[in-house]
């Protein structure tokens, strides 16, 4: 049997929204004992997506972020009231921006973009083992940050 779990966080637009995301999505990874490794990845690519939220959000005064595994794979997902679809640039060498997705592509298992009537989701997801059966029941009881 396939066990899902998640969390859903909500951030201000602002600069400290992917720091604040970055964190969040850090602490569900750990607390449902997939490591550091993993928990850095999703971290960074957390950071890139959120960034770009921020960046292109029109009137919202939030972005919202979930996280959840559901069978082998772990995915965050960041809507926003941006329009457009992002996609993968090939930024000059000496650009400072640009690169944040080329970077999702290549680190994650799938990503992409579901438009919305008021904006968009931009989603990737990692591969991971299925969640242990001990950590669906700590999350169902709310206690699996606690060790």
């Amino acid at each position: 049997m396939t066990h899902q779990v998640g969390r859903t966080f909500r951030f201000a637009i602002c600069d400290q929204a992917p720091r604040r995301a970055r964190r969040a999505v850090r602490h569900a990874v750990l607390a449902w004992e997939y490591g550091e490794e993993l928990a850095d990845v999703a971290e960074l690519l957390t950071s890139e997506v959120v960034s770009n939220a921020v960046r292109h959000a029109v009137c919202t005064e939030e972005c919202v972020v979930r996280i959840g595994v559901g069978g082998r794979l772990l995915t965050v997902s960041v809507y926003d009231d941006g329009d457009g679809s992002p996609r993968v640039k090939n930024p000059a060498d000496d650009a400072e921006r640009g690169r944040g997705l080329g970077i999702v592509a290549a680190l994650a298992a799938n990503w992409g973009v579901r438009p919305d009537a008021g904006g968009k989701e931009v989603f990737f997801a990692l591969r991971v083992p299925p969640i242990p059966m001990h950590v669906y029941e700590k999350e169902l009881a709310g206690t699996a940050g606690e060790r």
